[in-house]
């Protein structure tokens, strides 16, 4: 696509100095306005198209970073769990020791 653009670009330069060949007719010139157009849509769309894939970058950094956190809440939840629990555990093993 860049390459596209890059003969586009240095046609019309060409043209623009008087160095251009065949550009002298009607349908070349309407040829060269069509590639001129499309050359600019092209980089209208490359551009669309930058812009989307670093919002779902951005998008995609927030969740990950929004995941990391409930996987942190979620293990000291667990932790927390596990240690009410084995102090459970160690009070009905003492209260159901034999004397």
């Amino acid at each position: 696509m860049e390459k596209q653009l890059s003969r586009v670009q240095s046609g019309q330069q060409g043209v623009a100095k008087g160095r251009g060949k065949g550009y002298g007719t009607e349908s070349a010139v309407q040829e060269r306005q069509a590639k001129t157009e499309d050359s600019e849509e092209l980089a209208t769309k490359l551009a669309i198209q930058t812009d989307e894939n670093d919002a779902l970058k951005e998008a995609l950094n927030s969740t990950l970073k929004a995941k990391e956190e409930d996987l942190k809440f979620y293990q000291e939840m667990m932790d927390q769990t596990k240690k009410i629990f084995l102090q459970g555990l160690r009070q009905f093993r003492q209260n159901s020791a034999p004397s």
